[in-house]
């Protein structure tokens, strides 16, 4: 299990920019993420039920803490229309201290509302 409250990118994916946008606003509305870049029109291709496939999907790169990865993996796969969605976390081991504190000062969450969490 990773330290609490340490930056960390989590990498996901979408079929398309509008579940891509509604996932990510869900997320920084609800303080889970910091900001999240949506990056359009890429083709993926992977084997799913022994056939290999080809799509056009969005990636989607959450700026978070560690201690939001279980209810961002709730909130995506809530939202999601796959099976099974690609959801992975990357630690990051350095970066701009004032980008990394502002991570974590708009992941805070309400005291008050421990349903955010």
């Amino acid at each position: 299990m990773a330290p609490d409250n340490l930056a960390i990118l989590v990498y996901s994916t979408a079929p398309n920019e509008l579940v891509a946008e509604k996932i990510a606003k869900s997320l920084v509305k609800s303080n889970l993420a910091a900001c999240i870049n949506i990056i359009p029109q890429m083709t993926s291709i992977y084997r799913w039920e022994e056939k290999i496939e080809r799509a056009s999907e969005c990636a989607l790169l959450i700026k978070t803490t560690t201690n939001h990865y279980p209810a961002i993996e709730k909130s995506i796969t809530e939202q999601h229309p796959y099976d099974c969605p690609a959801i992975i976390t990357l630690p990051v081991s350095n970066g701009y201290p004032p980008f990394l504190q502002w991570i974590k000062n708009e992941t805070q969450l309400d005291a008050s509302d421990s349903t955010k969490s």
